[in-house]
């Protein structure tokens, strides 16, 4: 889980707020999400989190402010609980919404205390699937590609 929620997840909101580390040209592609609606975005995390047990999570420091302070239980219940919820209709196109929608369904299936062979199959063809597209959507718009190029998405393809 380490994989998806200290590395993947953090990584592609970095891209989605245009704040991606290695990407020279900041500001550049579609799939970036206003500054002004990720403080909403920010605001709503806070107040749905004040309505639930806290026996299903923490309390979660800012999304902008405190995000140093997110753990992979933040991230993982954020990601997979909240963020259909406060990122929809949010991204310029609904493809990265849908593709975000895809990693929660593999993390969805990594997550089942049983899988079969069939199951695990198919695990493998959505992953594949999410790392193509994910090559897709995010490297065309660096020229080098490598910045986008991070070992921990091809690392998972690699070993299934």
């Amino acid at each position: 889980m380490h994989l998806f929620c200290k590395n993947i997840i953090p990584n592609l909101v970095d891209l989605w707020m245009g704040h991606f580390k290695l990407f020279p040209n900041k500001g550049t592609g579609p799939y970036e999400i206003p500054s002004t609606i990720w403080v909403k975005i920010a605001q709503e995390t806070t107040e749905v989190v004040k309505d639930i047990p806290s026996a299903f999570v923490s309390s979660i420091p800012d999304l902008i402010k405190g995000r140093k302070l997110w753990t992979a239980d933040i991230w993982t219940f954020w990601f997979m609980y909240i963020a259909p919820i406060v990122l929809h209709n949010r991204f310029q196109d609904n493809k990265y919404y849908d593709r975000m929608c895809d990693l929660i369904t593999i993390m969805d299936m990594t997550l089942q205390f049983e899988i079969t062979n069939t199951e695990l199959k198919d695990l493998c063809s959505h992953i594949i699937k999410w790392v193509e597209t994910y090559k897709e959507f995010y490297y065309q718009y660096n020229v080098m590609h490598l910045p986008a190029c991070l070992l921990v998405i091809h690392g998972g393809v690699v070993y299934w």
